[in-house]
């Protein structure tokens, strides 16, 4: 849990203050909100889950706050993300282990490229399959997201829109499981 939560803390301080809205899609019930870097500036806090479940244990843990909202939020509906257009900017996009479920992620890379002008930076703490390596654990880690119907195509998609900026990538650098190691992902428009 504790390095988990350093690679939470280490991902964000990628981020320049200040920050309009800190939003996280995919959060769950918000347990990524327990553990933010100390001295992190937001002026408001967004958690987008599918799960109506999450959502209320995080309108419970959370709501009391003033700069808190939740959402209804899914990957795949392009009406989810019209939200973006309500929240103060700069907007920063959080992803921890919820890209990996989308197994098409170009419907998230081009909603996002709509409200390019209203997000300043995009983090992903995810598995990055395109980058592992071709040998025998590699190959295993590639395997294993297939079966499971993971994510593969995240970086391909970032990098297929004209002046993305990758900030930082460091590949496979934790894993609750040694086949989905999780990676740092940072960029922007």
């Amino acid at each position: 849990e504790q390095i988990y939560k350093n690679l939470v803390q280490y991902s964000l301080e990628k981020v320049e203050d200040p920050i309009g809205s800190l939003v996280e899609l995919g959060g769950g019930w918000g347990y990524n909100f327990t553990i933010l870097p100390e001295g992190l500036d937001f002026t408001e806090l967004v958690l987008g889950d599918l799960s109506e479940n999450a959502l209320t244990i995080a309108e419970t843990l959370f709501g009391k706050t003033e700069r808190f909202r939740s959402f209804h939020f899914d990957f795949n509906d392009p009406n989810s993300y019209t939200i973006l257009r309500e929240l103060p900017p700069p907007i920063v996009i959080f992803t921890s282990e919820a890209i990996e479920q989308v197994p098409d992620s170009r419907l998230f890379v081009s909603k996002l490229g709509e409200f390019k002008d209203r997000i300043s930076k995009v983090v992903h703490i995810e598995p990055l399959p395109s980058l592992y390596k071709r040998n025998f654990l590699g190959l295993m880690r590639t395997r294993y997201n297939q079966i499971n119907s993971y994510n593969m195509d995240l970086l391909e998609n970032i990098h297929l829109v004209d002046g993305v900026i990758i900030h930082t990538l460091d590949d496979s650098i934790f894993g609750f499981h040694p086949f989905n190691p999780l990676s740092v992902l940072v960029w922007s428009f």
